[in-house]
């Protein structure tokens, strides 16, 4: 919102240390705001001020984005992007123990003679309720990782909307110029 406050070129190059300054206060809300921060900082040294033609226009010699992305950021998943395999890996282990189980007591099941078809359906009922595991392992494997993705491509989103913002209010000065 800062960013967009300035509409234009002229307006955004004159009120630009005023925005700096406010960035000040941004960054002591969190370590989070921090980061953020640190890597404005840095982008912030590649800006320019270009006075030649009598108006004062900022020049960008990098591309915000070098600076303002989600890794750079660390805003990206980390050790959430394993979650939705360990759902799926838990619901199999879950399974298989249940079903070792179910198999081992089917075994002392028949050695008392009982009566082999009423295993059977003993044994069905019991895989039947250890397969649900694995379903709902994979169930909340899929849930997570579409949060996981739509909350990456949110950040993503809002990432580039602010650099887009940036660039439309700098002019980028490149290495032939």
């Amino acid at each position: 919102r800062r960013v967009t406050a300035h509409t234009g070129i002229a307006e955004f190059s004159s009120g630009f240390e005023e925005f700096r300054a406010g960035l000040l206060d941004f960054r002591k809300k969190s370590a989070v705001h921090e980061v953020l921060w640190q890597n404005w900082d840095e982008y912030a040294e590649t800006i320019v001020r270009d006075d030649v033609d009598g108006s004062v226009k900022l020049r960008n010699s990098v591309r915000p984005g070098n600076f303002l992305n989600l890794e750079d950021l660390s805003f990206t998943a980390g050790f959430f992007r394993i979650v939705p395999s360990t759902f799926v890996s838990f619901g199999l282990l879950c399974t298989f123990l249940g079903l070792v189980a179910a198999l081992s007591s089917l075994g002392e099941d028949l050695s008392k003679s009982a009566a082999p078809d009423v295993v059977v359906i003993s044994l069905m009922k019991i895989a039947s309720a250890k397969f649900t595991m694995s379903l709902v392992g994979l169930a909340c494997s899929i849930v997570f990782g579409l949060v996981l993705r739509w909350r990456q491509g949110r950040l993503d989103s809002i990432l580039h909307g602010l650099c887009l913002a940036l660039e439309r209010r700098l002019v980028f000065v490149s290495l032939e110029d």
